[in-house]
């Protein structure tokens, strides 16, 4: 099934560096969409098969209506499982780490001319794991594509830095994690995850959110690392009705 991660990246990134037919795609993009859903969810194995070869059948279209500007066709080879130190090494095409995404960031390096995207994605992982990712793509002056790119910024308590090609998050499937690039606070958010005991049977310990997060903000060419952020601390749990504090002759709208 990695045909699913493969095809729908596709369109993605085509339609990201698309020139023109940009209608025409959106509403292909819908449909694809709706495939690769019914290919994910779908409970009944012959729903997701039916699924995939539509979507492979209207993926080959759209390819002949939107490309990269030279007219050449990325296909991707999902290498996710093959794949060794995954935050720390560059991938080909043909090593491609597998993801489905839902969004797309243009940024730059520290040079003007050191375009890259951030693709902001997710996959599963085994039955109890799910892996979110932020995988930095750019292009040679060749026009092949390569994954992972050292941006990622964090310092130690010894004031060393550590520098990653991309960012993971492995964590249980039964927990909602987020990350994405928040455009209010200019940096990348996601949830601070720790680790449990899950209550699932077989699936022993797990990372699920904490309630804070964590971000990556840009500096001087790289994301760094920002340790939990937008975190507010009360100094007692909310009540459900207002009540006047112990302070005399106070009114509950106050004078």
């Amino acid at each position: 099934m990695n045909w699913i991660y493969l095809t729908y990246v596709g369109v993605l990134l085509s339609v990201s560096l698309s020139i023109k037919g940009q209608s025409t795609i959106g509403e292909r993009e819908l449909q694809l969409s709706y495939h690769c859903d019914v290919m994910i969810n779908a409970a009944e194995s012959r729903h997701r098969v039916q699924a995939m070869e539509i979507f492979n059948r209207e993926f080959l279209e759209v390819l002949q209506i939107v490309q990269a500007q030279s007219g050449k066709s990325i296909w991707l080879t999902d290498g996710f499982q093959e794949a060794e130190d995954r935050a720390d090494s560059e991938f080909s095409s043909d090593q491609w780490l597998g993801s489905v995404y839902y969004n797309i960031l243009s940024t730059q390096g520290k040079k003007k001319e050191e375009p890259y995207y951030l693709l902001f994605g997710m996959r599963r992982s085994g039955r109890f794991e799910n892996i979110k990712m932020v995988d930095p793509l750019f292009f040679t002056q060749e026009g092949e594509a390569y994954f992972g790119k050292p941006v990622f910024r964090k310092s130690s308590p010894q004031n060393e830095n550590k520098f990653y090609h991309r960012l993971l998050l492995n964590y249980s499937s039964d927990a909602k994690v987020t990350v994405n690039f928040n455009p209010g606070m200019n940096m990348i958010m996601a949830d601070h995850l720790i680790e449990r005991i899950s209550r699932v049977p077989g699936q022993g310990k797990t990372m699920v959110p904490d309630g804070s997060y964590i971000g990556f903000e840009k500096k001087d060419g790289y994301w760094d690392y920002v340790d939990k952020i937008a975190t507010e601390v009360m100094d007692a749990a909310p009540r459900p009705k207002p009540v006047l504090d112990e302070r005399k002759g106070k009114k509950i709208f106050g004078n």
